[in-house]
């Protein structure tokens, strides 16, 4: 028998100690001279100095087997999570237009640009394509992306959510809809339009109202805080699933629970709708090194829980059980000109592309890029050791690829930062039990 090497032992006061296995994502606590004993001893040795001990580590996994190879296991979850074919994703982006002006969005918006109808007639062949060569599909999830996806909603989005759903139907095919939408042009004809479908939201805020208008504004000047959070409501209350994503940065964190008064008259069914998720604005370097940053944001976490919100954030690491649509090989994206992608979070350039649709319905793919990309995850030696691996994964294949030549840490996590990834899982999972 061995120690797994995904044990993380962490002190977490005088007494007490967290001993942590990423794999079965499990924890024990330890107390007393039980850290000495698993640090004196050998796993099997364990067994004879403190068998109570070793029971609970072979219970989390903690203790394995001499033969068990736990990097392959973990090759093996990402592989099967990736490669699961009772789905189909796809991503269209009907603009790169937005009618807003975030300081912090990496996208080049195109003004005036959009999916010309014989555009949308192509990406109709590619969906029936796709369904006819592809018999295990269970489940088709037609996203949303952009630019702001409901500009044109009638010329791009409509025609393609019907076509999805007459052809789905007919071969017994459950259809999802997604939009990531800023929120605002959400009208009562569009909600209308979704009010049968299974259609969910990822909104974002960019904090609470005077910090989220000071980023988020129309042409002339007025705030889009209030008609945001009136069509969040409106979603929950029609049972529409909503990501309220929040945009935190130093400079708004400190008061972005006052958004839970703007929600204080949803009912506890609809709050049940919205899952609020935390992230950082990755260009304010501050928020992510500025103790006080995280502190505000460990406190927010607390304080949206306990008024009956899920809530998700960057700290809950997931990229090999609940990986990215972008990591899946049943996914893709096709721009409103018909290049192809695979990440949402780079600029839709063309020399960026992995492909482009053809007037027939049929991507050429550039096949050397792909075989490079899907093979990029957690293939570095150094990710193979790291005691977080079953969660991160190297990160995403995006990140993975970019930075495939480096062996560091992808993501670039100390031994602290490590440590306080533990920490907030262990925290979250107390604070999300009923």
């Amino acid at each position: 028998m061995k120690y797994s090497k995904f044990n993380s032992i962490i002190s977490i006061g005088k007494k007490f100690s967290l001993l942590y296995n990423a794999l079965s994502d499990k924890y024990i606590i330890l107390r007393g001279k039980a850290n000495e004993d698993i640090e004196r001893c050998g796993a099997d040795e364990l067994r004879m100095e403190n068998n109570i001990l070793f029971e609970q580590l072979i219970d989390i996994q903690g203790i394995v087997g001499d033969s068990i190879d736990e990097t392959l296991i973990v090759k093996n979850i990402i592989e099967d999570t990736d490669s699961d074919n009772s789905f189909y994703h796809l991503h269209i982006n009907p603009t790169l237009d937005c009618n807003f002006r975030c300081w912090y969005c990496y996208e080049n918006h195109k003004i005036g640009s959009k999916m010309s109808p014989n555009m949308v007639n192509y990406v109709q062949k590619y969906i029936e394509n796709t369904i006819e060569q592809r018999q295990s599909i269970k489940t088709f999830i037609l996203a949303f992306f952009g630019g702001e996806p409901l500009m044109y909603f009638n010329d791009v989005a409509k025609p393609i959510i019907d076509y999805v759903c007459t052809i789905c139907k007919s071969r017994n095919i459950d259809i999802q809809t997604h939009f990531t939408s800023n929120g605002y042009l959400l009208n009562e004809d569009i909600l209308d339009f979704l009010r049968d479908k299974d259609v969910s939201f990822q909104i974002t805020l960019d904090g609470c109202k005077d910090e989220h208008n000071k980023t988020r504004f129309n042409r002339n000047g007025t705030g889009s805080y209030d008609r945001i959070i009136s069509n969040v409501k409106k979603l929950a209350q029609l049972n529409k699933y909503v990501v309220l994503r929040i945009n935190y940065t130093s400079a708004n964190i400190f008061n972005i629970s006052n958004i839970l008064n703007d929600l204080a008259d949803l009912s506890e069914e609809y709050r049940n709708n919205i899952t609020i998720d935390f992230q950082r604005v990755w260009q304010d370097v501050e928020a992510k090194s500025n103790s006080d940053v995280n502190k505000s944001l460990d406190h927010n976490i607390r304080i949206f829980i306990n008024h009956g919100f899920k809530v998700t954030s960057h700290k809950n690491l997931s990229h090999v059980s609940d990986s990215c649509y972008g990591d899946k090989h049943n996914h893709c994206l096709i721009n409103y000109n018909g290049d192809v992608f695979n990440c949402t979070a780079r600029d839709f350039v063309t020399e960026n592309r992995s492909g482009y649709l053809t007037a027939d319905g049929t991507i050429i793919w550039d096949n050397d890029f792909m075989a490079r990309r899907m093979t990029s995850k957690y293939s570095k030696p150094v990710c193979h050791n790291c005691r977080i691996a079953p969660l991160c994964g190297g990160g995403c294949r995006q990140k993975a690829i970019e930075d495939i030549d480096n062996n560091q840490c992808t993501l670039y996590y100390s031994e602290k930062d490590i440590d306080q990834i533990i920490l907030s899982r262990f925290e979250y999972s107390f604070l999300s039990k009923d």
